[in-house]
C-alpha cells in the first residue's frame, strides 16, 4: 500500500503532531508500505535524513487559506496548490492521502484530492483543528468563516481518525456521522524509550519533567509560579523541554535559576537530525525524571502521556488535559486547571511522599505496558485504508 501524508507542520518543529506523524511514517516505511510527507517546509536536511519521502507542497503554507474570506484559496495559491496535488500523484502514486489535519490544510486539498485526483482520504485531527480554549485564543473555530468550513470538510472525508474519545465526540458534535469515525489512539516509541531507560541513572535529585511548546494554552509559566511554592530545604529539580528561553530568564528572575532548567528543543533539532535527537532527548529526560508536570489547559491527545508512562513515569496533569487520560491516584494525578496551590500541594506531597509516589510509578509501569507501539497504530491505519 502506497501512503501520502499531507500535514500542515513537520520536522525539524518539535511537537505531538510531528513526532506523531514521524513514527507513524517510520513504521509504515519499516513494514514495507512507500510513505511520502508533504508538509509546508523547505528543509532539505530533514528529507535527506528521515527513510521514507519527504516533499515541500506549497510554500507559503495553509495561513492564507485559514484567512480568506471566501470560500476558495487565493487563485495564485489555489493554482500552485492544485498543480502540486497533481504531480504528487503522479510521482508517488498513492492508494490513500492520509491528511493530517482538518483545518486548514484538510479543508484546503481534500476537494481536489477527491474531485480531481479521486483517491480516498482519511482526516485525523490533532488538537487546535478541530478544539477551543477560548481563555487563551487556542482553536481555529473562533475564526471566521472556520467552523463552516470544518464541517463540511468532516462530512466529505472518506473516513475519519479519532486519537481517542474527545476527538471523536467532538467530530459528532460537529456533524460528522459515527459510522465514518475509527477510534486509533496514539503509540509509543518503544526502541527509543528502551535505550533511555536501560542507560538511565538511579543517582538524580527528585526531578520534575515539563515537555511543552512555548504557547498560551500550554501554560508553561504555571512551573514558575509552582516552584516559588516548593520548599527549598528539599532536593529537586525541574527541567523544560519548550520551544523558547523565555521560561529560563523568568526562572533567573525569580530565583530559581539554580532549581529550574530550560532545554529549548529547536536547538536540538540540529544537532543529529538523522537520528531524531528531539526524541531521543526527550526520552533520556523521561528516564530520569520522578513526575511528568503537564500544565497545558486543554489537549487532544497527549503523546507525552504515554511515554511518559511508558518510562515509568506517572503524570499530573490538569482535569482540562488529562481527564479523559489519567486515571487519578493510579498512574498519575489530576488538579484544578490554572490552579498553582493545588499543583504545589501535590508536587510538594510527592517530595515527602516516596511510598505513594512508588505506588504511582507502578502504576505509570503498568500503563505503558498496556500502551499500543506505532507499528501497532500503522498496522491499524493500513487496515482502515485497506476497506475503504
Amino acid at each position: 500500500m502506497r501512503i501520502l501524508s499531507v500535514t500542515p507542520s513537520f520536522l525539524p518543529n518539535v511537537g505531538g503532531l510531528e513526532l506523531c506523524l514521524h513514527n507513524i511514517s517510520l513504521a509504515h516505511h519499516e513494514s514495507g508500505h512507500p510513505t511520502m510527507v508533504a508538509a509546508p517546509i523547505a528543509s532539505a536536511p530533514v528529507a535527506r535524513a528521515v527513510p521514507y519521502g519527504c516533499v515541500p507542497i506549497v510554500r507559503h503554507g495553509f495561513a492564507r487559506a485559514a484567512l480568506a474570506p471566501d470560500a476558495d484559496l487565493p487563485t495564485t495559491g489555489r493554482r500552485l496548490l492544485r498543480a502540486r496535488l497533481h504531480l504528487l500523484q503522479r510521482l508517488h502514486r498513492p492508494d490513500v492521502w492520509q491528511l493530517e489535519d482538518v483545518y486548514p490544510s484538510g479543508w484546503s486539498v481534500l476537494d481536489i484530492i477527491q474531485n480531481e485526483l479521486r483517491v480516498p482520504v482519511v482526516l485525523a485531527a490533532h488538537g487546535g483543528d478541530i478544539h477551543v480554549d477560548e481563555a487563551t485564543g487556542f482553536g481555529e473555530r473562533l475564526n471566521d468563516h472556520a467552523e463552516e468550513r470544518i464541517r463540511s470538510t468532516l462530512a466529505r472525508a472518506d473516513a475519519l481518525i479519532a486519537i481517542n474519545q474527545r476527538v471523536h465526540d467532538t467530530y459528532v458534535s460537529l456533524g460528522a456521522s459515527p459510522d465514518s469515525i475509527c477510534i486509533i489512539e496514539q503509540g509509543k516509541a518503544a526502541r527509543h524509550l528502551a535505550n533511555a531507560n536501560a542507560a538511565a541513572s538511579t543517582e538524580h535529585p527528585f526531578t520534575f519533567l515539563t515537555v511543552a511548546a512555548d504557547r498560551p494554552e500550554k501554560r508553561i509559566d504555571l512551573v514558575i509560579e509552582t516552584a516559588k511554592r516548593l520548599p527549598r530545604t528539599l532536593d529537586w529539580r525541574w527541567t523544560v523541554l519548550t520551544t523558547t528561553d523565555r521560561l529560563a530568564e523568568k526562572a533567573r528572575q525569580s530565583g530559581l535559576g539554580d532549581r529550574v532548567e530550560v532545554v529549548v528543543q529547536r536547538e536540538l533539532t540540529n544537532t543529529d537530525i538523522g537520528e531524531m535527537l528531539p526524541q531521543r532527548s526527550v526520552f533520556d529526560h523521561f528516564a530520569r525524571a520522578s513526575v511528568l508536570v503537564h500544565t497545558s489547559r486543554t489537549e487532544g491527545a497527549s503523546n507525552v502521556f504515554r511515554e511518559s508512562w511508558a518510562s515509568g513515569c506517572p503524570v499530573v496533569a490538569s482535569i482540562g488535559a488529562g481527564a479523559l487520560d489519567v486515571s487519578d491516584g493510579v498512574d498519575g494525578l489530576l488538579y484544578d486547571t490554572d490552579d498553582e496551590v493545588a499543583l504545589s500541594q501535590l508536587l510538594g506531597h510527592l517530595l515527602t511522599s516516596p511510598d505513594d509516589l512508588r505506588e504511582l510509578r507502578a502504576g505509570a509501569r503498568e500503563r505503558g505496558e498496556q500502551t499500543r507501539t506505532w507499528s501497532d497504530v500503522a498496522r491499524e491505519r493500513r487496515d482502515l485504508y485497506s476497506g475503504l
